[in-house]
């Protein structure tokens, strides 16, 4: 079809149908990995997951929109009722208030990783999640294993997975975490540490 389709998005294919909330990543976009037939969610936060104006206006804002994409064999009417779904699920979940059930460190990666324990534990059908870190292309002052740039990434990122372990408790039994990067250094170290 020429249509890229990206190995997460593969793998969804291969579970078969689920909810709104089975496959997420924590930004603006859908990564590359989960690009394909299969319907993801991105979002910044469950709070912040809500339409524009919804305030005041949800009931009859959800009544247009269903009214609007039913019974008509448009592309975005599969999007459009799955979203709706998923914004009944997070103001279920916004409802119960959540509590983190460990200390995650400050970083965007961490409040990543709090978005996705809650869903873990909310059962809301969460089967595939991704989260982009970046600023790892280092160039200079890599550094050994007490100082320098790859300390400086790799600490925050073992403390906020390790605060998403203690976290979800037993359910991390059922979690399967995948660190994933393209980028690679030879074993001796260059002229620019």
């Amino acid at each position: 079809t020429g249509v890229p389709e990206g190995w997460l998005d593969r793998v969804l294919d291969r579970m078969g149908p689920g909810t709104s909330f089975r496959s997420i990543s924590r930004g603006a976009t859908v990564p590359r990995s989960m690009a394909g037939d299969q319907p993801s969610l991105s979002l910044r936060s469950v709070e912040s997951f809500k339409l524009a104006g919804w305030e005041g206006v949800h009931d009859r804002t959800k009544q247009a929109l269903t009214a609007l994409y039913t019974g008509l064999e448009h592309p975005l009417s599969p999007a459009v009722a799955s979203t709706l779904t998923a914004l009944d699920t997070s103001e279920q979940l916004n409802a119960a208030e959540y509590q983190p059930g460990a200390d995650y460190p400050d970083g965007d990666f961490a409040e990543g990783l709090v978005e996705i324990a809650r869903l873990v534990k909310a059962d809301v059908g969460l089967r595939v999640a991704a989260i982009d870190v970046g600023g790892w292309d280092t160039h200079t002052n890599i550094g050994r294993i007490d100082q320098g740039d790859m300390k400086n990434l790799l600490t925050p990122l073992g403390e906020a997975l390790a605060a998403f372990a203690a976290d979800l408790g037993d359910r991390l039994d059922d979690v399967t975490v995948v660190a994933i990067t393209e980028f690679g250094r030879r074993i001796e170290q260059n002229a620019s540490n």
